[in-house]
């Protein structure tokens, strides 16, 4: 059966409200009981792959009023933002931000984020309970567990909230990437380098020793996991999507940039070293000239490979 997504402001309004039920009666303990009832029927018949697909924590923000109550006098830092940031940028960043930063305070921002990290917290104590029946059936240090996130949220900083078509921060671009396999990974490490949700799959399929279609278009990190190094990570990272006027938005990152391309004539660069929370566009500013140009070609040469139309389709989709 097909619903609809909600087309109910309080979707994404700045509130959030608290139900009086355990966690285990919201969707993510509806996803966790799939899961598990899914695992008892299937998992001692051999290898199975399972996509637990939890919404938390998308708004609407209406945790479970005991994992709420934790956070209520709990210190909540801040969002960052500064007036005036929308000044120096093309529309369609500009407008976004002038549009959205004004009229919210800081402590409404703080008031949301308490909702927020409650939500978190709903999402990991569900994600627990599949963990600890895995380890009750002594499956869990043989099972390739893969956490990650389709996107992140602004929560306030910049003054802007949810994720948006324009406003490629590493906010909403940054997503939690954890492997965890005892049998075949060294824990409690964390490995730097640059990835891209698109080297998830390729990972995946080289850890479990299947083969990699040479169609897909990421790199397999399982040789840095292994060793504990970045091995496999990426120069820079590219992203594009509709800016919800029906052109095209580009975004690369690098170790020192930041760009965005919005069209012709409306580009975002941030200096990463100078400029680490991002409100200065130096993308007219002359110093930055060869940087621009280096960032400017590097996006599109990657978009255009992104783009390749003679990649062999594994099935006509």
């Amino acid at each position: 059966m097909k619903v609809a997504r909600s087309t109910d402001p309080a979707r994404v309004a700045l509130n959030g409200t608290v139900v009086d039920a355990p966690g285990d009666v919201s969707h993510a303990g509806f996803c966790a009981d799939r899961t598990m009832t899914y695992l008892r029927a299937h998992g001692a018949q051999g290898p199975s792959f399972i996509h637990m697909g939890i919404y938390a924590p998308h708004p609407p923000l209406n945790p479970p009023r005991e994992i709420y109550e934790r956070y209520r006098d709990v210190k909540i830092p801040e969002p960052h933002r500064r007036d005036g940031e929308h000044l120096d940028k093309p529309a369609p960043l500009g407008p976004a931000l002038e549009r959205r930063t004004g009229g919210t305070t800081a402590e409404q921002f703080v008031a949301w984020r308490r909702y927020f990290y409650a939500m978190c917290t709903l999402l990991d104590e569900q994600i627990g309970r599949v963990l600890k029946f895995l380890e009750a059936r002594g499956e869990l240090d043989d099972t390739l567990i893969v956490f990650q996130s389709d996107h992140g949220d602004m929560a306030g900083d910049h003054g802007l909230l949810s994720k948006g078509h324009v406003t490629l921060y590493p906010e909403c671009m940054r997503i939690p990437l954890v492997f965890h396999w005892p049998k075949g990974i060294p824990g409690g490490r964390r490995v730097g380098g640059l990835v891209e949700a698109v080297d998830i799959l390729p990972t995946m399929l080289d850890l479990c020793g299947a083969p990699v279609p040479r169609q897909l278009p990421g790199r397999s990190l399982a040789e840095g996991l292994r060793g504990g190094n970045a091995r496999g990570s990426r120069e820079d990272v590219l992203a594009l999507m509709r800016n919800g006027a029906g052109g095209l938005a580009c975004m690369l990152r690098g170790a020192e940039h930041h760009y965005l391309n919005y069209g012709p004539g409306a580009e975002v660069l941030f200096d990463l070293r100078e400029d680490p929370s991002m409100y200065v566009n130096q993308a007219g500013n002359p110093k930055y000239a060869s940087a621009l140009s280096h960032v400017r070609a590097r996006a599109l040469a990657r978009t255009l490979a992104a783009s390749d139309p003679v990649t062999e389709k594994v099935h006509n989709y």
